[in-house]
């Protein structure tokens, strides 16, 4: 009796592999049962709304053309120098107030630094909270001075590039 008690719990986990299938084998019955009865596919039904909103701009020869200046194709050599010389001297007062701005940025960060509660060389004996909000508020508004003019200097490149000029022409002379 013993032996066939033995014999019976020696054999359940053979049984147990066979009679249940793994997951890659149930995976796969699923995949065929799925085939076999022929529903049809999850679909998305795409409306104009949806097409408009993220789609960009089909661009056609008559849009296209209309973009490039008239004038580009009537513009003599010295016209184009004109032109050319027009963006140069943009860009490099731009360039120009971006450096006057940098650098009363970094002498903005002296001054805070130097008056701050926190600074290393002391030179004052107490800090003026009203003095620190100052200077925050006056490096806030040149941060913002300075983002403005590379923005600017941004969309003078683009706009460049739109009209079709060379791209140096944006670069200060």
């Amino acid at each position: 009796m013993k032996t066939a008690i033995f014999m019976i719990v020696a054999a359940l986990p053979l049984l147990a592999q066979t009679t249940t299938p793994s997951l890659a084998e149930q995976a796969r019955l699923i995949r065929e049962a799925k085939e076999k009865s022929g529903a049809p596919k999850a679909t998305r039904v795409i409306t104009n709304e949806e097409v408009k909103a993220g789609a960009p701009p089909v661009e056609t020869k008559e849009k296209t053309a209309a973009k490039q200046p008239a004038e580009k194709e009537k513009v003599t050599p010295a016209g184009l120098a004109a032109i050319e010389k027009k963006y140069h001297q943009q860009s490099a007062q731009l360039h120009h107030q971006l450096e006057q701005a940098e650098a009363q940025a970094q002498k903005l960060k002296d001054d805070m630094a130097a008056a701050s509660p926190t600074s290393v060389t002391v030179l004052h004996y107490y800090y003026d909270p009203k003095y620190l909000k100052q200077l925050q508020a006056a490096i806030d508004k040149n941060n913002a001075l300075i983002e403005s003019l590379h923005k600017q200097i941004e969309a003078l490149k683009e706009e460049v590039h739109s009209k079709g000029y060379p791209d140096g022409w944006a670069d200060p002379e």
